[in-house]
């Protein structure tokens, strides 16, 4: 439990008709956090010539993207919310059919067999971290700078350098009041998809962000940073979404680097970059703009329920097989945004 593990497999994919679309060897590898600890387990499989198969997995998983580059697709439980396993994707989804420029993991459930014994209904995802950035992109490893951003490990560079973050962070966004670098951030970070995400993070008010959770990426040559929103199982999880977990200083910075979180510049560096730009008045008032849209449109009560009540009933029935429900989670996502609203 907990460690790295990483076995051979063959995998089979068969679609709502009974027809198998894909059979090929692949790599399986344990993934999660904490999650780990539930059953059934959340794990990766990735293409692998070594196996004899191919680097891609050429098929169209998610009629949202029908892309065929995926080189990972991630088999997820719940992450922390495993007795429905449907609060992360239902709000993704949810995001996602708004149109609203933000990068989300497409989601398709699935009925997961393991050498041929049924395990249950789990969740079929992109993967959050390059893998994404290649299947939505198709930009190799080599041509990207990306990071993740963690409790345990802090800041870490998966890919590429982390000297464009840096010079962002620590260069730029101290000036973002001034017109020429607010233009030259701009340049840098892409400032619409970076607003939309972080008034989404905001208006959710999960607890297991922004000191955890945080991944972005950009295009070596002249791209711009964009951040993927992801592990939303903590979404919700508190009664006033500015006075969270460690402390309201997570939101509203009256105490930008609080003591009680450790090492704290490596971890909310984001909340640094934040901040900064919301001395700039253009970024500002279009911040405030783009999270009343949150509530007034995008997180609406009436469309969300319809949503949530579309995914339940394609889930519900196959988790009763397991003696699960989902419609206690899909009752409580609802009333959470109604209580938001």
């Amino acid at each position: 439990w907990n460690m790295n593990w990483e076995r051979p497999v063959n995998f089979s994919y068969i679609d709502a008709n009974g027809d198998m679309v894909l059979n090929q060897d692949v790599n399986l590898e344990m993934c999660g956090g904490w999650s780990r600890a539930w059953t059934p387990h959340s794990f990766k499989l990735k293409g692998s010539k070594e196996m004899g198969g191919e680097k891609n997995l050429p098929y169209p998983f998610f009629e949202q993207k029908p892309y065929i580059r995926n080189r990972t697709l991630q088999i997820r439980n719940g992450g922390n919310d495993n007795y429905a396993r449907f609060k992360d994707p239902a709000i993704q989804v949810i995001l996602e059919r708004s149109g609203i420029d933000i990068d989300c993991q497409s989601y398709q459930p699935v009925h997961e067999f393991i050498n041929g014994s049924y395990i249950g209904v789990l969740n079929m995802r992109e993967p959050n971290n390059k893998h994404y950035v290649y299947a939505n992109y198709g930009w190799d490893d080599d041509e990207i700078d990306q990071f993740e951003m963690s409790p345990d490990s802090g800041y870490v560079q998966k890919c590429g350098t982390p000297d464009a973050y840096n010079e962002l962070v620590d260069v730029l966004s101290p000036d973002a009041a001034n017109a020429q670098t607010y233009e030259e951030i701009c340049r840098v970070l892409d400032i619409d998809e970076f607003i939309n995400y972080m008034a989404a993070q905001m208006y959710l008010g999960g607890t297991d962000y922004p000191q955890n959770n945080v991944k972005a990426y950009r295009y070596r040559d002249g791209g711009r940073f964009r951040f993927v929103i992801f592990d939303l199982d903590f979404a919700f999880n508190t009664s006033d979404q500015f006075n969270v977990f460690f402390g309201k200083e997570n939101y509203t910075f009256d105490q930008l680097y609080p003591t009680s979180l450790g090492r704290i510049h490596d971890r909310i560096r984001l909340v640094t970059l934040f901040r900064n730009l919301l001395q700039n008045d253009d970024f500002r008032r279009r911040f405030i703009d783009t999270y009343c849209i949150m509530g007034g449109s995008v997180f609406e009560t009436s469309r969300c329920d319809s949503i949530i009540d579309e995914l339940l009933d394609r889930v519900q029935p196959a988790m009763r097989l397991n003696g699960g429900s989902a419609s206690s989670k899909a009752s409580e996502v609802k009333s959470n945004f109604r209580n938001h609203d």
